[in-house]
């Protein structure tokens, strides 16, 4: 009776270990393609990040999970919002070297780490813009890769309009696309 309850035990973690590598293996590139490509015709977004300025950004180290939590304020016109990213294992180095970035955290330490990529990187997003909560979060979260909570399921008002993302597709607003230019020039993110 008791191999019977451990194999039945062992399918169930084997299962969730399965479905938890599936959620969390999303990078800020695979967002930033997913967003072009389940929005090809959009005129804003994508297209509109010029506008968008980052005004502040603060980087928290977390050394011994190998985080990186990037919150940023970003000016659109009058509107000010707060784009985040958290990057997951991120390689931090002891030593400063050619190969590696170094930054002052918001705890004033200094660190090191080798430039994130953005092709391997795995990262969770958010940013407190309606075009992000009410388009994307959702998404974000199916898949693993939303900062925090996610915002009640919306519910249309009118069936006159198309839905906002028919697709389901996770992705990022122009807030976070514009942080991600932002950390490319500072040269903390590579390819």
């Amino acid at each position: 009776m008791n191999e019977k309850l451990e194999f039945i035990r062992g399918a169930r973690l084997l299962q969730w270990s399965e479905d938890s590598e599936t959620l969390e293996e999303v990078t800020l590139n695979d967002l930033e393609r997913d967003t072009v490509f389940g929005f090809p015709n959009t005129t804003k977004r994508q297209h509109a990040t010029d506008p968008v300025q980052i005004t502040a950004t603060k980087l928290v180290a977390a050394v011994p999970t190998n985080d990186l939590k990037c919150d940023a304020t970003a000016k659109s016109g009058p509107k000010t919002y707060d784009p985040k990213i958290l990057f997951l294992d991120v390689e931090y180095q002891d030593q400063d070297t050619n190969e590696n970035v170094t930054f002052t955290g918001a705890d004033g330490k200094t660190y090191n780490i080798i430039p994130v990529s953005l092709l391997n990187s795995n990262v969770k997003v958010t940013c407190n813009c309606l075009d992000f909560r009410w388009r994307f979060s959702v998404w974000n979260d199916d898949r693993g890769a939303l900062y925090g909570d996610p915002p009640p399921p919306y519910q249309r008002k009118t069936t006159t309009r198309p839905p906002a993302n028919p697709n389901r597709t996770p992705g990022i607003c122009k807030h976070l696309i514009k942080l991600t230019q932002s950390l490319r020039q500072s040269g903390l993110i590579g390819r």
